[in-house]
């Protein structure tokens, strides 16, 4: 069975949050199908994250700018999850074009 994109959409989120729960992230909301530049927030306690689900590669520099946006208006990091060669991988966006691979 194809899920349709909102199915996978949400699965990938779902992914995401239990990979941060394995990881020290107790507090974390799913903004579900509010269609923001912020799909899930997670804290640790110390680290707050605004983070934006993609499973494709490609983010527009419009959508890097808005995460920035919202993630600095909550006083969080924009962390960009998307999946590289069959894994998850999170990126801190620095600019709507420089970003670095971080550990969560």
């Amino acid at each position: 069975m194809r899920l349709n994109n909102y199915s996978s959409g949400r699965n990938a989120e779902y992914m995401i949050k239990k990979i941060l729960l394995s990881r020290g992230y107790v507090h974390i909301v799913r903004s579900a199908g509010s269609h923001t530049p912020i799909d899930l927030m997670a804290s640790n306690g110390r680290r707050l994250l605004a983070i934006q689900v993609k499973k494709g590669r490609y983010i527009s520099a419009e959508e890097k700018g808005l995460l920035i946006q919202w993630a600095r208006a909550f006083k969080a990091s924009p962390v960009l999850a998307r999946k590289e060669d069959g894994r998850w991988v999170f990126h801190q966006l620095m600019g709507r074009t420089a970003h670095k691979q971080i550990q969560i």
